[in-house]
């Protein structure tokens, strides 16, 4: 919306410009006649007269009805025709007040002292001032209806970005939490010091999801140190070393990202190599070049057992995080494919 303090200038801006013309007009017939020495105050005197009663107070009355009344009326509603007829009708009364005042304001205007031609010409003069004014009326009212609407879509779409990323990080918080305090409760039983560490490495998780993914991108190198505490939770219930690989290359320091964009590929390798828990079931690397960020996530899988896509029940169908990739970055590249019994998704990001 534009600001009430806005608008009020640019009514003043316009009546301010509006009466200079006519001053300029005005200096400009003074010029053209030579100009008599001594007589340019009362000659202008009288110019203001003669403009008060066939520009200013006629232009001003078809200004603002065209303003405040035909353009919504009318105009917004698209009936041309109708508008057309009210402007004209306007222009007609706005004529009749001139002719009225100038009644009034000059002797020489008088009914008994002019003939049908010339109030037909004095008509058709104010008519056409305050037509004028009427029409730039009605197209200020347009420029000013057309910024709010602009104004208030994106608004929307902005209060639509904040609630579809609240929706993800709702999805995707429960779900991991829901995952590893199952592994810790089963590591409690063989081991309660280990279940102790994890237990603090999950709350320092947990503090990173809720406080500090609250700002648009965080440092990579941080949420690289993310994904490493969140492997090491995930990998409790294997004893075999090498099941997750993980590598980095690159300057990550100076590399920023958006939180928890990797997050959900990292959960679903993991939810789909659990029934085939082996050496290098599941690589991850990540490569920061000088323009963009290269993901790269596979797992190994049993293809009679599950077809490796994002469930929909259990974290975020492929859909809704394609979705928040899209409104986070826009321009970016996302490949999800299977290929010899290994998912491969493939994300590249722009710096």
């Amino acid at each position: 919306m534009i600001k009430k303090s806005l608008i009020v200038l640019l009514h003043i801006g316009y009546w301010s410009l509006y009466l200079f013309l006519l001053f300029i007009i005005f200096v400009l017939t003074i010029a053209s006649q030579g100009g008599a020495k001594g007589q340019f105050w009362p000659m202008l005197y009288e110019w203001s007269e003669f403009m008060l009663v066939i520009a200013i107070v006629p232009g001003a009355i078809g200004f603002y009805v065209g303003y405040s009344i035909l353009f919504k009326r009318f105009f917004a509603r698209k009936k041309i025709i109708k508008l057309l007829l009210a402007m004209a009708a306007t222009a007609l009364v706005c004529s009749a007040v001139g002719f009225l005042m100038a009644q009034i304001i000059y002797s020489e205007f008088r009914l008994s002292q002019i003939t049908i031609e010339g109030i037909i010409a004095q008509v058709l003069l104010i008519s056409f001032m305050s037509g004028i004014n009427m029409t730039i009326g009605i197209i200020m009212q347009g420029f000013i209806t057309a910024y709010s609407d602009i104004a208030v879509k994106e608004e929307l779409t902005r209060k639509n970005t904040e609630i579809e990323l609240a929706l993800v990080r709702s999805q995707l918080n429960p779900h991991f939490l829901f995952n590893t305090i199952n592994n810790i409760d089963v590591l409690i039983q063989i081991d309660p010091d280990r279940a102790s560490r994890y237990l603090n490495e999950l709350s320092h998780i947990m503090r990173y999801m809720l406080y500090e993914t609250k700002t648009e991108r965080v440092p990579l190198s941080r949420e690289i140190d993310y994904m490493h505490k969140y492997i090491a939770l995930q990998k409790i219930r294997t004893s075999i070393e090498n099941y997750v690989v993980f590598e980095v290359k690159g300057d990550v320091e100076s590399a920023r990202i958006e939180p928890m964009i990797l997050l959900p590929f990292l959960e679903n390798a993991f939810k789909h190599a659990e029934k085939n828990k082996k050496e290098n079931a599941i690589k991850v690397s990540l490569s920061v070049e000088a323009q963009r960020i290269y993901f790269k996530c596979e797992n190994t899988f049993l293809k009679k057992l599950v077809v490796p896509t994002i469930s929909k029940s259990n974290g975020l169908g492929n859909e809704l995080i394609q979705k928040r990739i899209s409104l986070l970055y826009g321009e970016h590249e996302l490949r999800m494919y299977e290929l010899d019994e290994v998912y491969h998704v493939e994300l590249i990001l722009p710096r």
